[in-house]
């Protein structure tokens, strides 16, 4: 192994601890400020579907092209489709129901629920640095 691919297993890592620990907070911050119980339920259910798609998008597409320096911005365009797919792909019915009812357009408000994971990451990674 060199010393790419260890830097690599490293950055995987510390991602993977940061989507833990963002997750442990939203859903506090869930459970500390909003009382109504289904809207809780709905809005972690939707936070965690978010923050899988991000990691898995990341660990199977992103990871490799930044190691092999391909991340251009239309990558960065398929790897939000890609995120946007699985969310609509997984989340639950009932979510997905209650996004359709409160939201014009949904694939713009999925959109921006990505990159504010992806925000909170970056933010996060700096900040450890």
């Amino acid at each position: 192994m060199n010393w790419a691919e260890i830097g690599t297993q490293i950055i995987v890592g510390i991602i993977g601890v940061l989507l833990t620990g963002l997750g442990t907070l939203i859903t506090f911050l869930i459970n500390k400020y909003i009382k109504n119980d289904k809207l809780k339920t709905i809005l972690s259910s939707l936070n965690e579907t978010v923050r899988n798609a991000v990691s898995e998008v990341y660990q199977t597409y992103v990871e490799a092209l930044k190691k092999d320096g391909m991340f251009d911005a239309e990558k960065q365009k398929e790897a939000l489709n890609k995120a946007l797919e699985i969310i609509k792909t997984n989340l639950p019915k009932d979510v997905m129901k209650w996004v359709q009812e409160n939201y014009s357009d949904i694939d713009s408000y999925f959109k921006s629920q990505i990159e504010a994971v992806i925000g909170l990451l970056k933010n996060c990674g700096s900040k450890s640095k």
